[in-house]
């Protein structure tokens, strides 16, 4: 960035700060009666332990405000730890709320959330460690009930995704996550977390909404790339996605990140 952009970069970042807090309680003021739409609200959500932490780390902080560019056009909302604990107290049913307090890792608590935030509100998710090249609007893809793309061969991409509210296809992911969470006697294994709530559960559960409504499934998730059924889903190519859109960083891997504690609890 030039100096003239750190400049507006560190500003807006104040201003997040600032009024963040305000911004989530405006949001979950909202009537309750949200209806399902068939066009994708600009909002940003992502999600960390908090703005004090991301700001010292200087690659997040760069991802972030790749994202944070877009605004005011874009309404941007950061939950740290509390803020989603709220939301999924005050606005999600018992049930989903009880396997969310369940959960072990905060990894897996930030995976429930970001299903049940889009289908709440709408807009789009993003992990706080990706960087976005592009204008935001490319990605909105209206009229479809999700928009993503292949992660690989086997799973599809939750690491970013958009969706109108109500997105009946994120409905089916939640139920089948908070089934598995409470479900499970254990929590064991290195795939767990995938099986359970992250790119595991999300692809089972497109998979199971489109098979529900006679749509084709692939085995090879590339395959999904433009998709036939764009009412139900746009997906772009997984390298187009991953390359030329949206870059990550995969910050997890670091010596602070998510995979430590996996393999601390689960090994």
């Amino acid at each position: 960035m030039t100096s003239r952009d750190q400049v507006i970069a560190l500003i807006k970042f104040k201003l997040l700060k600032k009024n963040n807090k305000n911004n989530i309680d405006n949001l979950l003021s909202l009537n309750d009666n949200i209806q399902q739409l068939n066009f994708i609200p600009k909002r940003i959500f992502q999600t960390h332990k908090s703005l004090d932490y991301i700001s010292s780390k200087p690659k997040l902080f760069s991802a972030l405000m790749s994202w944070l560019r877009f605004t005011p056009e874009y309404n941007y909302y950061f939950f740290d730890d509390e803020d989603m604990d709220r939301f999924m107290r005050e606005k999600m049913s018992e049930n989903i709320y009880k396997a969310f307090l369940k959960l072990p890792l905060p990894v897996m608590k930030a995976d429930l959330w970001r299903y049940c935030i889009v289908h709440y509100y709408g807009g789009i998710y993003t992990d706080i460690d990706t960087v976005c090249k592009v204008n935001i609007n490319y990605f909105m893809r209206h009229g479809s009930q999700l928009v993503i793309a292949p992660e690989n061969d086997v799973h599809l991409c939750q690491w970013t995704f958009l969706a109108p509210p109500k997105s009946p296809i994120l409905n089916m992911i939640i139920g089948l996550s908070v089934i598995r969470i409470l479900s499970i006697k254990q929590f064991k294994g290195e795939h767990i977390i995938h099986y359970l709530t992250g790119p595991g559960v999300f692809t089972d559960g497109i998979e199971q909404y489109l098979k529900m409504n006679n749509k084709i499934t692939y085995p090879n998730r590339i395959k999904y790339h433009n998709y036939y059924d764009k009412n139900l889903l746009y997906v772009f190519s997984e390298y187009d996605f991953s390359f030329n859109l949206i870059y990550h960083l995969y910050t997890g891997a670091d010596e602070d990140g998510w995979t430590k504690d996996r393999d601390r609890l689960f090994k």
